[in-house]
């Protein structure tokens, strides 16, 4: 049965295995797909006063810390034959994923669940994307 060739997971954030992680590593190898675990960076403008005394870009610094994340997640799949890539983005979250669908072809995206985040998703629920 392979109804999914290449598979997105989006951490949303997260460095810790999940179940969602697990579900997407157990979809990839059933469906022998390839399996892209991804997340996404805001940009953000940091002061001239603070760069002037770094000797470092601040923003390339956290993509590369997301993307170890990443790679650390990637290592704990089950190598049987599942390929596993790992991509981090810059920008709005849910927008990156969707052109990352769109431009990339992934057949199936799969996220954590967030938990409510206040008064108001604890009574109406949430759609799980920013205001």
């Amino acid at each position: 049965m392979k109804r999914f060739s290449s598979v997105l997971f989006f951490a949303d954030g997260s460095s810790e295995p999940s179940a969602a992680l697990a579900r997407a590593f157990t979809l990839a190898q059933d469906n022998i797909a390839t399996l892209t675990i991804a997340d996404v960076v805001e940009p953000f403008s940091t002061p001239t006063e603070v760069t002037s005394h770094l000797a470092f870009d601040l923003e390339d610094t956290l993509l590369q810390r997301c993307k170890e994340q990443l790679d650390r997640l990637a290592k704990g799949a089950d190598p049987r034959g599942l390929e596993v890539m790992t991509r981090v983005y810059s920008g709005v979250g849910f927008i990156e994923i969707i052109r990352a669908v769109q431009h990339e072809g992934f057949v199936l995206v799969v996220k954590p669940g967030r938990g409510a985040q206040g008064l108001t998703d604890r009574l109406f629920g949430s759609t799980d994307m920013p205001r």
